[in-house]
Formats: structure tokens, C-alpha cells, sequence
């Protein structure tokens, strides 16, 4: 009686582990692939790897659901993340259909000069992807978002963010020029330099 049980027990767990969609776990881990794969274009150009900021996965998660939900894709006039960062940085990205796509989108980037240059950026030292499927523009879209963190260099002064209208060179992932927000108080008030 306890073997049999212990047997329904057992089935029955593995069944309501059987009932947890496989992309649920997938969506949890792929931030982390997006951070592997900028650090390996980091690693490339002699630089040091991004560390992880729950903080900014967290608000680029957030943005990359909102863009979704407001049918919309730009920058916004400030980048809302944590006010521990003086400097802050973002990419956007968008592909057409349900695939993350993380390699295309990384070679997209690095294939713009303003993105390049915020993921080759030596002020930032932490970042946090966010991504979120959904429609925008009536299109099933995997859209992306960088956020890129770091502090004033040692003279105190902010970086020049880069400007540009370009579009990426892969047709099937559009991108908004990337933007950079600089802290201009203590308390964390940031105005956008280069977002539209």
C-alpha cells in the first residue's frame, strides 16, 4: 500500500512538472544568453565582461514589455532604472517572428556604430537584457533591450553620447538610434542626451 502510494505520489509530480510550458524556463534564461553573447564581442575588443544588474534586467525587462503593450518602439526621454548608476545606456532591437535570435541581433548591433559603441562603451561596467514577444505594428515581434550601467569617469564629467539615425544592416532586425542618460543630481534625475 505505502509503494503504491509513494508510485502515485511520484506520477503525479511528474506530472505537474510535465504541465509547466518549456518556455517558461527558456524566457527566464535567455537574458543570460544576450549577456554571454555581448561579452563575447566584449572579450573580442579586449575588454572586461559586463556583470549582471538585477536592476537593469529588471527595467529593461519592463520597457521591453511596455514597448509591446503601447504598440510603440523608440526611446522614452529618460531610461528608468536605478539611480545607483550615473551613466546609463540603451539598445533597442526588434525581429520579426517568435525566435530570440541572439547572435543576429548582437552581429546587428555591433554592425551599427551608436550601438557598437554602447556595447563597446568603457564606462559601463554592468548590464541587463530584457526581451518580450508580442505584437507591435500589428506584426508578431521579438523586441530586445539593453540596459547599460556605470559611473561618471574620474574627472567627474559625463561621456558624449553617440548620435545617429541609422538603421542596422540586417533587414530583419530594426533597432531605434541608442540612447544615453547621464545623472545630473544625487538624488538620480537623469535627461536624455541622444534619445528622440
Amino acid at each position: 500500500m505505502r509503494l503504491r502510494l509513494a508510485s502515485a505520489a511520484a506520477v503525479t509530480f511528474c506530472g505537474l512538472t510535465l504541465m509547466v510550458p518549456a518556455s517558461a524556463g527558456a524566457r527566464t534564461m535567455i537574458h543570460v544568453d544576450m549577456l554571454h553573447a555581448v561579452n563575447a564581442v566584449r572579450a573580442q575588443h579586449g575588454l572586461a565582461p559586463f556583470r549582471h544588474a538585477k536592476t537593469l534586467h529588471r527595467s529593461a525587462s519592463k520597457y521591453a514589455r511596455w514597448m509591446l503593450r503601447a504598440d510603440y518602439f523608440g526611446h522614452l526621454s529618460r531610461i528608468r532604472a536605478s539611480s545607483r548608476f550615473s551613466l546609463l545606456g540603451e539598445n533597442l532591437a526588434w525581429n520579426a517572428g517568435r525566435r530570440w535570435r541572439v547572435g543576429r541581433t548582437v552581429r546587428s548591433w555591433m554592425n551599427s556604430p551608436p550601438h557598437r559603441a554602447l556595447i563597446l562603451h568603457p564606462g559601463f561596467h554592468w548590464m541587463g537584457a530584457g526581451v518580450a514577444r508580442g505584437r507591435l505594428g500589428g506584426r508578431m515581434v521579438t523586441a530586445w533591450v539593453l540596459h547599460f550601467g556605470g559611473a561618471r569617469n574620474a574627472t567627474g564629467s559625463s561621456v558624449a553620447a553617440p548620435e545617429s539615425t541609422q538603421l542596422l544592416s540586417d533587414p530583419s532586425v530594426r533597432s531605434a538610434p541608442p540612447a544615453i542618460d547621464t545623472t545630473t543630481s544625487a538624488a538620480g534625475a537623469s535627461s536624455a542626451s541622444a534619445a528622440p
